[in-house]
């Protein structure tokens, strides 16, 4: 849809330019309609061509933000491929209690009632059919790593991959106030944030994505289970890398 309308847009300011230079001289009296039509756009193109070219920025802006929806497509692809290596002797079969989630981050961001914009991890993809669309944002300012929040944003800071295992259950309602204390102390969020979240993880696997050799995002695995296999974490990641990092140049 993005790209239709940076064409459309492209178009209109073309046309617009190509009638400038029009010459309605000589015009049958019935085709005055033309001429009309003609002279309006004339009149008007110091608005039209400045307006086009905006929409065409501004839809290309967008097309490259949210990316390229094949590319995206198989991207989803590899992670779940990816999280069914990793967990392929997980004991629950539920999707939504072992992911892996792609976060990408942006030096501005605008999150809703968070200030500053300035440093954050966004969710991209996620592997699975269900949660497909998490609505998570972590704090990770490189100006600020101390104030950096959740799996994903210790990541980000570490200089290692971040293992986290036998975390309490604090999925249901009634979690005690001491297990949500701790959960959130070991995953540096507020036991508020793990109170509306009822998060059902109870293991963490987090890394860097390099890009180009800088620092791209971050790759944060959870699970159910109690604990993760390093060594299929690993094999997996090997297996991932090479085609993830050519897709990400077109996300």
């Amino acid at each position: 849809m993005a790209g239709g309308l940076r064409a459309l847009a492209l178009g209109v300011s073309a046309g617009v330019s190509l009638l400038l230079k029009a010459n309605l001289a000589g015009l049958p009296a019935s085709l005055t309609w033309i001429s009309n039509i003609v002279e309006w756009t004339k009149g008007w193109a110091w608005v039209l061509v400045p307006a086009s070219l905006l929409v065409a920025f501004l839809a290309f802006r967008f097309r490259k933000m949210i990316g390229d929806p094949a590319v995206i497509d198989v991207v989803h692809e590899l992670l779940t491929t990816y999280r069914n290596k990793i967990v392929s002797e997980r004991g629950s079969n539920l999707e939504h209690h072992h992911r892996v989630t792609l976060f990408r981050h942006r030096e501005w961001a605008m999150v809703w009632r968070r200030w500053p914009w300035q440093g954050w991890l966004i969710p991209e993809i996620r592997s699975g059919e269900t949660t497909r669309n998490p609505s998570c944002r972590f704090k990770a300012s490189s100006d600020a790593p101390d104030e950096a929040e959740g799996v994903a944003g210790l990541a980000w800071v570490s200089s290692k991959d971040v293992e986290i295992s036998s975390l309490p259950d604090v999925s249901f309602p009634n979690a005690t106030e001491e297990a949500v204390a701790d959960y959130a102390r070991i995953t540096k969020l507020s036991p508020q944030a793990i109170r509306k979240m009822k998060p059902h993880a109870r293991s963490f696997h987090a890394f860097k994505v390099h890009l180009s050799n800088k620092r791209w995002g971050v790759i944060v695995i959870d699970s159910k289970s109690a604990s993760l296999n390093r060594g299929k974490i690993n094999d997996g990641y090997n297996q991932l890398m090479p085609s993830l990092g050519v897709l990400l140049k077109r996300i």
